[in-house]
């Protein structure tokens, strides 16, 4: 059973030892250096991480204005993927927010370790390529504390939702190329494509004090009949929302919904450039598979897109075809994924 307690300078040579089985798979060799003057500097709010009696890893945090960093998180190779990481940095994120000032729990890591924080809540802000050394970029993710008394809930769409839908969707087709959408559709014809999609596909909204600010959903990837098992996903947030976790709730959701009714491949594309979209899939799991190069004018300028993939069940041989949304509406695993949803809205 593993073991948090106070770091004391006499674990210093241990730790650098368990540090160095980490490189250079997570870790600069020349980091070490950083991490044993930052362990004099803020060695009174470091952990020491037993098992056993022996060092296994250790982790940090620091106070900045009203900002707390979760610092210098790193175990052992042969204890990754049992729960060590995450029952350490929970036990951090913990005392963090009992102090009444902070805002924000803020992460700086690396593309190896940027979908562990996802799952802990952090959504990715920006990427800088090659920040740490050679091939380890810069993952800068957050958790925004200020909305916790916001009533905020997760269902899936509504007709009457398709306004508040639209209310959203509108600046992103009048100001941005994120959408090649170039009109604002009419209500009437909305509606119709709502209906449309959730025949076959789930469609999830986030409301705030029931306004909607933000919603997922998943749709037909192709027509051909080979096609049927892979579907399309697209989310998009009001402003304001963003940095929030919502987006990774929403999607977690939605895939796991995908995955009830069968479908084993989910694409996303997204116009470039768009730092935080493509952080963001990537933190979510996905894999980017290709560029098209201008194939999109929008705003008077030709546009890429990146096409990204996520396997979200396994590929069997001779595979039921994909159960219908409206079929499962009421189905009670439907209902489960929902509430999970909005037990973790409330923590945002």
């Amino acid at each position: 059973m593993m073991n948090i307690r106070a770091f004391t300078t006499e674990d210093t040579e241990k730790m650098m030892r368990v540090f160095a089985l980490n490189v250079p798979q997570y870790f600069a060799a020349e980091e070490a250096q950083e991490l044993a003057a930052y362990l004099i500097k803020y060695g009174d709010t470091y952990f020491t991480l037993e098992e056993e009696g022996e060092i296994i890893g250790g982790l940090g945090y620091i106070i900045k204005e009203k900002e707390g960093h979760i610092t210098w998180v790193f175990i052992h190779p042969e204890k990754a993927g049992k729960g060590v990481g995450k029952q350490a940095v929970s036990h951090c994120l913990k005392l963090l927010k009992t102090h009444e000032n902070i805002e924000k729990l803020v992460v700086r890591t690396s593309q190896f370790a940027d979908n562990f924080f996802a799952s802990l809540g952090y959504e990715l802000l920006y990427v800088k390529k090659d920040y740490w050394a050679q091939g380890i970029d810069l993952y800068y993710m957050e958790i925004n504390l200020t909305m916790k008394n916001n009533n905020f809930q997760i269902r899936l769409i509504q007709d009457t939702d398709s306004q508040g839908v639209l209310a959203v969707y509108k600046p992103y087709i009048e100001n941005t190329a994120i959408t090649f959408e170039y009109d604002v559709p009419e209500s009437a014809a909305f509606l119709e494509r709502i209906k449309n999609v959730t025949a076959g596909y789930p469609w999830l909204v986030c409301l705030e004090n029931n306004e909607v600010i933000g919603y997922a959903y998943a749709s037909k990837y192709r027509d051909r009949v080979a096609y049927q098992w892979a579907a399309e996903s697209a989310i998009y947030l009001k402003e304001g929302a963003h940095r929030k976790g919502i987006a990774r709730i929403l999607y977690e959701a939605l895939f796991q919904t995908l995955r009830l009714q069968g479908y084993t491949n989910l694409y996303a594309i997204i116009t470039l450039p768009n730092v935080k979209s493509v952080g963001f899939h990537q933190a979510m799991g996905f894999q980017e598979i290709g560029i098209f190069r201008n194939v999109g004018y929008k705003m008077n300028k030709w546009h890429d897109v990146i096409w990204f993939e996520k396997q979200i069940t396994e590929h069997l041989d001779n595979p039921p075809i994909p159960t219908k949304m409206e079929a499962i509406l009421t189905h009670e695993a439907v209902a489960a994924i929902i509430e999970a949803a909005n037990r973790q809205i409330k923590q945002c």
